[in-house]
């Protein structure tokens, strides 16, 4: 069941810290990015919904316009539920303009899309509680998160937001077990199995990957949240005392808790450089839609030791969307100035988009911005060291070596470092 969204009216827009901010936000934002901000928006001002129906009313506009970056950013069910409500008053009906859209052209193509999304999302469902169940019912203790989970929690439904994987998080000691579970029953791997037995490999390494035999669905199982390079890795015993059940679709599963779930996603959006609105949109529905614990998030926030990755998700949440996010991250905001300049950087990317750079250019790009998530030179060197040098889950995949032989991977980096610059020369 969805929760009560909290009373937000309380608050007054004139004493708001970032008011004059708020006002600003939107100025370097492309037209396309302001009209999906504000149909994900669950407060809509006038001004936004004015600004929805001038987007829609725009000669240039056409269907694939309007519905491919929706798709890129995974948010076209909330465009599609804000213009169907839109539709339904009379304002939208006598300001849409009859060409080069009209009204029920847009909402026929959209709704098609999400229903394609919905069912895809009912059967990923399905898939994740029989995946739970199996691994219940062979005493392998699993945690939900992101997918259906993140939507039944923050969106209160699961149709609502697009996803195209499951996560499960279980103990590294059950990995192994969890994993020949998974290919007895209809699961495989592009990989042996034997990786997870390979000490040097679950080092360095925080997920396996599985595909669905029937239904190719992506299974991705995690033993800790991530990898070492940008902030703790958190191992499952480290989160699984904190937890919660929820249900989907009236089936009881066990879930991280709202609060380490809320500052994962933050982090996990700075991982990429915050390509998708969606990611913070998940921020937004997660505070307005969740009661949170100020006290649990505050451990949250320290145990993930990586504060400026986690600052800009919230800022960029409050900057774009409104959200009432805590006074004491208020303050954690205003007391590091590149909070302020990775916002810029994180707009400049959106505008761009990722998809219209080479993969070089995204890969560069998203390492000089997560180097500035640290404050120290020696801090952005261990992060250079750990990109850079180390043994990644990559090399591993490639070169499964017996612990016995992990000194021979001092040699295969260079190889592959040497191999990837010749790929991206030809």
């Amino acid at each position: 069941m969805q929760k009560t969204q909290k009373d937000l009216n309380s608050e007054h827009p004139s004493t708001h810290p970032y008011k004059s901010k708020t006002l600003n936000a939107k100025s370097n934002l492309s037209p396309e990015l302001l009209f999906l901000i504000a149909c994900c928006k669950t407060e809509r001002s006038e001004d936004d919904i004015n600004f929805i129906l001038s987007y829609l009313n725009a000669e240039r506009l056409t269907l694939n316009a309007l519905i491919a970056p929706a798709n890129q950013h995974g948010i076209l069910p909330l465009v599609y539920k804000t213009l169907k409500n839109l539709s339904q008053k009379d304002d939208l009906r006598s300001s849409l303009n009859p060409q080069p859209l009209v009204l029920s052209t847009i909402l026929s193509e959209l709704k098609t899309h999400y229903m394609s999304i919905a069912q895809k999302n009912i059967m990923m469902s399905a898939e994740l509680l029989r995946i739970m169940k199996l691994l219940r019912e062979n005493h392998i203790e699993a945690l939900a998160f992101k997918g259906p989970a993140l939507a039944q929690m923050a969106y209160g439904d699961i149709t609502l937001r697009q996803y195209s994987d499951l996560d499960i998080l279980v103990d590294e000691n059950d990995v192994y077990k969890a994993g020949e579970l998974l290919q007895k029953n209809g699961f495989t791997s592009p990989y042996p199995l034997s990786i997870l037995e390979n000490e040097t490999c679950m080092r360095v390494d925080s997920d396996f990957s599985f595909t669905g035999n029937a239904n190719n669905i992506l299974i991705e199982m995690h033993w800790r949240l991530f990898r070492k390079n940008i902030g703790h890795h958190l191992t499952f015993e480290e989160f699984s005392h904190d937890r919660q059940s929820i249900k989907i679709n009236g089936v009881p599963i066990t879930v991280l808790s709202p609060e380490l779930h809320l500052v994962y996603l933050a982090v996990h959006g700075s991982k990429h450089a915050w390509e998708r609105i969606e990611w913070i949109v998940d921020l937004d529905k997660f505070i307005r839609n969740l009661e949170l614990n100020d006290q649990k998030l505050k451990e949250a926030f320290d145990l993930m030791q990586a504060d400026r990755a986690i600052l800009i998700g919230f800022y960029l949440s409050q900057r774009l969307f409104q959200t009432p996010v805590p006074e004491w991250i208020k303050k954690e905001i205003e007391s590091d100035q590149e909070i302020e300049k990775l916002y810029d950087s994180t707009i400049e990317f959106l505008n761009r988009g990722f998809y219209t750079m080479t993969q070089k250019e995204k890969s560069r790009a998203i390492y000089l911005y997560q180097q500035r998530f640290f404050k120290t030179s020696f801090e952005k060197a261990k992060y250079f060291f750990a990109t850079y040098l180390s043994i990644s889950p990559n090399d591993c995949l490639q070169f499964p070596l017996p612990d016995i032989l992990r000194f021979l991977y001092i040699f295969i980096k260079p190889f592959r470092n040497f191999q990837k610059l010749w790929k991206t020369k030809d």
